[in-house]
C-alpha cells in the first residue's frame, strides 16, 4: 500500500477520508505502540473510574437515608478526593500520552520511517510529554479566561489551541511558539477547523457510546438500591469504557493532525518546496 502524503492541502471531505485511511493502513503498528505506552495508564484510569463510581453510589445510598439535600455536595466532594482525584490525574496524564504517542507516530511516518516500533515512538514522545503537560495547563488557563469573558471566546480559543500540540510535536516548538503559531495558521480557517473537530468528535462520541453501554446498564439497574454496587464489576466496566474511549479518540487526534498539515501547507507550502527540491536533486543525479 502506498504511503499517504501528510503535508498536503486537503478539502473538508479529503481530510476526513485521509483520517480513516491512515488509521486503517497503520492500525496494527499504531495499536502496538498504544498498547505499550498508553495501556498501563489507561488500565489504572479505568480501575480508578470504576472504584470512584462504586464509592459514589455507596455514598448516595448512605446519604439518601439521612439527608437527600446533601447529595450534590457529596458527589462534588467525591470527584475531588480519593479515587475521584486519582481518576482525574491519571486520565489527564494518559490522555496526553495518547495524544503524544499518536502524533509522534505520525511524525516518524512523515519522515519516511518504515516498521515503526514502540521504542521508536517513545524516543520521540519522551522529549515532548513534559512540555505537552505544561502546554495543556497553559491552554486550559487561556480557555477558562476566554470562557469567563464570554462563552464564545472560550470556544474560539479552544479550537485554535487544538493545533498547538501538533505544532509542538511536529515542529519541536516551545510553548510560546506553539500557541502563537496556532493563532497564525488558523486565521481565516477557524470554521473549517471547528467543523472538522465537531464532525470527527460526533463520530467518535457515537462510537464510544457502545463502550459505555455496559456500565450505563449496570449502574441503571442499581438506581433503586445503589448500595448494592460491586467495586470489582465497576472496575472491569470502567476499564472497558475507557479503553474504548481512548481507542476511538485516536480518530479525533489523527484528524486534528491532518488539519494541522493542511493549514501549515496552505500558509508555508513546505510540502511543495520539498517536492521541488527533490526534483532538483533527482535531476542532478
Amino acid at each position: 500500500m502506498s504511503k499517504i502524503v501528510l503535508q498536503q492541502e486537503r478539502d473538508f471531505g479529503s481530510k476526513i477520508n485521509a483520517t480513516f485511511v491512515f488509521i486503517k493502513q497503520e492500525f496494527k503498528p499504531l495499536l502496538t505502540c498504544l498498547a505499550y505506552m498508553v495501556l498501563p495508564l489507561a488500565l489504572l484510569a479505568g480501575v480508578a473510574y470504576g472504584l470512584f463510581n462504586a464509592n459514589l453510589y455507596k455514598s448516595i445510598a448512605e446519604n439518601s437515608l439521612v439527608n437527600q439535600s446533601t447529595l450534590p455536595f457529596e458527589q462534588l466532594m467525591a470527584m475531588f478526593s480519593g479515587f475521584g482525584l486519582l481518576y482525574i490525574f491519571v486520565s489527564v496524564l494518559s490522555g496526553l500520552l495518547l495524544f503524544s504517542t499518536v502524533l509522534s507516530y505520525m511524525k516518524l511516518y512523515k519522515q519516511g520511517r518504515e516498521n515503526i516500533t514502540p521504542a521508536d515512538v517513545w524516543s520521540v514522545t519522551k522529549g515532548h510529554i513534559g512540555m505537552l503537560f505544561i502546554l495543556a495547563i497553559v491552554n486550559y488557563i487561556l480557555i477558562i479566561a476566554g470562557t469567563c469573558l464570554l462563552l464564545l471566546p472560550g470556544i474560539y480559543v479552544s479550537i485554535v489551541l487544538s493545533m498547538s500540540f501538533c505544532i509542538m510535536v511536529f515542529e519541536d516548538a516551545d510553548i510560546s511558539h506553539s500557541i502563537r503559531e496556532s493563532f497564525s495558521i488558523t486565521k481565516g480557517k477557524w470554521w473549517s477547523t471547528f467543523g472538522l473537530i465537531m464532525i470527527l468528535g460526533l463520530i467518535s462520541g457515537i462510537i464510544s457510546v457502545f463502550f459505555s453501554l455496559p456500565n450505563t446498564i449496570y449502574t441503571t439497574s442499581l438506581i433503586n438500591d445503589p448500595g448494592q454496587i460491586d467495586a470489582f464489576t465497576t472496575s472491569v466496566l470502567g476499564v472497558l469504557y475507557l479503553l474504548g474511549v481512548y481507542l476511538v479518540y485516536v480518530i479525533l487526534i489523527v484528524g486534528i493532525a491532518f488539519q494541522y498539515f493542511n493549514l501549515n501547507e496552505r500558509k508555508y507550502a513546505t510540502g511543495l518546496i520539498d517536492d521541488i527540491e527533490s526534483i532538483g536533486q533527482n535531476a542532478e543525479e
